[in-house]
């Protein structure tokens, strides 16, 4: 005899996929679709037409519309893509990197600035950034928003 998850409240079955995530990390990624929670606990939300992975994002968002209407910033991507690594083929794919804001500065000069906090700095984001400052001349500086 099985429960069904529908049948719980959303509390329930909040705490019933948390106990399931606990056991198994594919348990854990089924969770995190099934509940809609992020595993660093962010909360997606809106700011100015646009969604945003977090609260923290969404308030660097306002600022960067901001400083662009000011006239401090030629302007700013929100989630664009930068190429890290040239692809081949099928085997041999392309790495990208997508940082949360690329600010473009009046002099023709960028900087990257990614809205982290300690647990979502890794070893993989790190890495990123040193092939980042190495391929990209332009680049003024990368700033993690804390």
């Amino acid at each position: 005899m099985g429960i069904d998850l529908k049948d719980l409240s959303p509390k329930a079955q909040k705490q019933a996929l948390a106990k399931l995530a606990e056991q198994s990390p594919q348990a854990a990624q089924i969770a995190r679709k099934v509940t809609g929670s992020n595993k660093y606990g962010a909360r997606k939300t809106w700011a100015f037409g646009m969604p945003c992975d977090s609260q923290k994002e969404a308030g660097y968002l306002g600022n960067c519309v901001l400083l662009t209407r000011a006239g401090v910033l030629a302007g700013f991507l929100y989630h664009g893509k930068l190429l890290l690594v040239d692809g081949t083929d099928r085997d041999n794919r392309a790495v990208t990197y997508e940082p949360d804001f690329v600010l473009l500065h009046a002099d023709g000069t960028y900087e990257l600035v990614d809205t982290k906090s300690d647990a979502t700095e890794t070893r993989v984001f790190k890495n990123n950034m040193k092939i980042i400052r190495e391929r990209y001349p332009l680049l003024r500086e990368v700033t993690i928003e804390k």
